[in-house]
């Protein structure tokens, strides 16, 4: 899906602290002003929210457009607030372990379009797929994590939130199916925003492949660690300082 990048400013009143985030789910709030946009709602938070210094990593429009306010690598300031006693030991931590999809609704009852809620399915499933997330168990409402009455709609209609998760599931279930299937021994590896297919081996977790293989990905600028190379070879690996000497011996 596309998603247009428009981060906020660094800094505390503008709701983007850096603070590092250890992601476990998805919290979805609506953004409780009918008719507003998804950069209206950005540019809101840009301009301190009112003092409030609130933020979320995604915004879903009117039309399903999405806009990052957050990098995905980074704490927003979305659910930390309890609003009964019920929920403030779990408000304490919901910014450092939630992702924050705040999403836009043309009326005051909360509802959203058809075409905001596909919108925020796909963005839901595409965090789900890359974080490992189970559609059912790892997605929230605001209300479920703090008590606030958010996402309205939802709130008031518990059955139209458990079907939107089953959609969300439904299109996490057809990505997997669409995935393609490697033949033995190949592996993707990712750089730089490029897949290449290559030969790799498992062994005890961790993937190994021919120097060359390497080279003609990366490069032949890019330097590697003499001791990790000739270790993962099987060579027993000493320095000697002295003569400034590195002596490598293989097994047997």
């Amino acid at each position: 899906m596309k998603i247009t990048e428009a981060l906020l400013t660094m800094g505390a009143s503008h709701g983007r602290t850096g603070k590092a985030i250890k992601p476990e789910g998805i919290v979805v709030h609506y953004v409780a002003n009918p008719g507003s946009s998804a950069m209206a709602n950005r540019n809101y938070f840009e301009n301190g929210s009112g003092g409030r210094g609130v933020s979320s990593h995604y915004i879903v429009g009117l039309q399903g457009e999405v806009i990052q306010c957050i990098p995905e690598a980074e704490v927003a300031m979305h659910a930390g607030a309890a609003y009964s006693n019920a929920y403030l030991e779990q408000a304490r931590k919901n910014n450092s372990i939630f992702y924050g999809i705040e999403t836009c609704h043309p009326e005051a009852d909360g509802k959203f379009s058809d075409v905001t809620t596909e919108s925020l399915a796909e963005l839901c499933a595409e965090i789900c797929a890359r974080h490992k997330f189970d559609p059912i168990a790892d997605i929230y409402t605001h209300n479920e994590v703090t008590g606030k009455l958010c996402p309205l709609y939802y709130v008031n209609h518990p059955d139209a939130w458990q079907q939107f998760k089953a959609s969300v599931k439904a299109l996490l279930d057809k990505q997997e199916e669409q995935k393609p299937t490697l033949p033995p021994g190949l592996v993707n590896l990712m750089v730089d925003g490029i897949n290449y297919q290559i030969e790799a081996e498992n062994t005890g977790g961790r993937f190994y492949t021919k120097l060359t293989v390497l080279a003609r990905v990366i490069g032949p600028k890019k330097v590697a660690a003499i001791r990790d190379v000739l270790e993962a070879n099987g060579y027993t690996v000493t320095w000697d300082e002295e003569l400034n000497r590195i002596t490598a011996v293989s097994a047997g």
